[in-house]
């Protein structure tokens, strides 16, 4: 850069008293008249010859205090990064699950997550309340904290879903409803009775550690659920997987009683809440989906304890995994359904999309299922993982869960 030019002062005459000469008024009004204009001329001229002369602009007193536009982006300050965005809402789904344990060992959760998603995975799924009804975050909730249902140490929900959007991953939480053990026994009034008794129904005997049930068709036992799944997605929950959607199913079903059901069936019943627990949930600005074994989605009349799945006007979240099936030789049309992990899949999903309008979302097998008899049963492994998402693939699926309920998986 040039340097600007300095005005260098020399002892001038006009700087002088001249002790032998006098001046009139006039001259000195006349002096200070020339003076002043010099000026006005130089402050206009000054510029353009500055410019001219050093090739930069020369700063104005009036524009030196202003910020100057530029071309260039606004650069970020030292230290602080650009907010980053989880996946949009609607994007295909492609979720992992943890478990409560993994969820709270950080070190842990962190190399999943980096992990999951080089893998291309872009969602995490974890439990807010377990299939005994324990609930697993730190609910608000009155009716959880009155039953004691809350677990010790709980998942701190705002906090977990923060770390996810951080890694741009979105937090999908699965919620049990009547599947719940421990808020009947303080809401008797929202559980299934014994043959109209005050006495709670128990799904064995006593002695055998028989457990009460939610009632399906109790507005508490469902507003219960539904304020849970609210305040999920108050705290930042992207989607929300109803689970135990049923009615109980084990013995002395014959001795249960389930008050004013308003004449519907156990299919209206469940329809009608999920129906409802739907609109609370997407109203929210998050998704929605209902799990159910495959084998309810793809019968017409399967199991009544499940109702109709496959008429769900919702997302279906299906298990669709081949130990789904059990020890049986035979299952969707396929012999030895956990060895034949491609076929199983294509063959149950393809019959399920022909039973339902609505979105599946399929669970897949990545772990060997060790209730599974040997003789029926084979080591998964990535090759077995690979050919269930050829399946899903196949049949233009785009979104699906890697499951694992030891959270432990072969990226």
């Amino acid at each position: 850069m040039s340097k600007g030019f300095k005005i260098k002062r020399y002892n001038s005459r006009i700087y002088q008293k001249n002790r032998s000469k006098s001046y009139s008024p006039l001259a000195v009004a006349g002096t200070i008249a020339l003076l002043a204009g010099l000026f006005v001329v130089g402050w206009f001229v000054y510029p353009p010859i500055y410019d001219l002369l050093t090739g930069q602009p020369a700063v104005s007193q009036s524009s030196s205090s202003q910020p100057q536009p530029s071309s260039q982006p606004e650069e970020v300050p030292s230290g602080s990064k650009p907010e980053e965005q989880t996946p949009a809402v609607n994007s295909a789904l492609k979720a992992v699950y943890a478990p409560f344990a993994l969820v709270k060992d950080s070190a842990k959760l962190e190399a999943m997550l980096q992990q999951a998603s080089a893998a291309g995975y872009n969602a995490l799924l974890f439990d807010v309340k377990d299939d005994t009804g324990k609930v697993l975050y730190n609910t608000e909730n009155a009716t959880a904290q009155d039953s004691a249902a809350v677990t010790q140490n709980p998942i701190d929900l705002k906090a977990l879903t923060e770390t996810l959007k951080k890694h741009k991953i979105q937090p999908v939480a699965r919620l049990h409803t009547f599947k719940d053990h421990i808020m009947p026994k303080k809401n008797t009034e929202a559980a299934v009775h014994y043959q109209g008794q005050e006495m709670l129904w128990l799904d064995n005997f006593a002695d055998k550690g028989g457990k009460p049930w939610l009632n399906p068709y109790s507005t508490q036992a469902q507003n219960y659920n539904i304020e849970l799944a609210k305040e999920c997605v108050d705290a930042g929950v992207a989607m929300v997987i109803a689970d135990g959607v049923q009615f109980p199913n084990a013995t002395g079903m014959n001795l249960a009683t389930f008050g004013d059901t308003q004449g519907k069936t156990w299919d209206q019943a469940l329809n009608d809440f999920v129906a409802k627990m739907d609109d609370a949930v997407t109203s929210k600005g998050a998704r929605f989906a209902v799990a159910a074994p495959v084998s309810a989605v793809m019968e017409s009349e399967g199991p009544k304890h499940l109702g109709k799945p496959y008429a769900y006007e919702s997302t279906i979240a299906v298990n669709s995994m081949p130990s789904v099936w059990g020890a049986g030789n035979q299952a969707a049309g396929i012999t030895n359904p956990v060895q034949n992990p491609y076929d199983t899949v294509l063959n149950s999903l393809r019959t399920a999309q022909s039973k339902t309008k609505q979105k599946l979302l399929p669970f897949v097998q990545a772990y060997t299922d060790k209730k599974i008899p040997e003789k029926n049963n084979k080591e998964y492994t990535k090759d077995d993982i690979a050919a269930q998402l050829k399946a899903l693939d196949e049949l233009k699926i785009d979104g699906h869960i890697l499951y694992n309920p030891e959270g432990s998986y072969m990226f």
